[in-house]
């Protein structure tokens, strides 16, 4: 008998994350960023599915409404499939807020100066 060749496992899907926020007293800007290691991309890959990227947006995304308010451009990028949105202050939250809280958290613990530039 031959023995069976045995199928490999498919590597969960390899996630690359960067978060950008610009406006503000100063107008500076921002950015966070994480490239998922392949521990780590199912929780990458959870908190970019819990988005609702399809609904997101409305005519003032990505307009910060009210003087000195922050704008947020996302973008995923997960086995070459990218994922693009600009939401203002207030349309952050819920996984929006989950998902960019956990890239800069992530970002803060790789780049020590990441955290100083908050």
């Amino acid at each position: 008998m031959q023995p069976s060749p045995e199928t490999p496992p498919v590597p969960p899907p390899h996630v690359s994350i960067a978060v950008e926020r610009t406006g503000g007293i100063a107008g500076l800007v921002r950015r966070w960023t994480v490239d998922g290691t392949r521990d780590q991309d199912d929780r990458w890959a959870a908190l970019v599915a819990a988005c609702p990227w399809p609904d997101a947006g409305s005519a003032t995304s990505g307009i910060a409404v009210g003087a000195d308010r922050f704008c947020w451009s996302l973008t995923a990028m997960q086995d070459g499939d990218t994922r693009h949105v600009e939401l203002s202050e207030s349309e952050l939250e819920g996984p929006w807020r989950t998902l960019v809280d956990a890239v800069r958290a992530a970002d803060a613990t790789r780049s020590p100066s990441s955290a100083a530039e908050e």
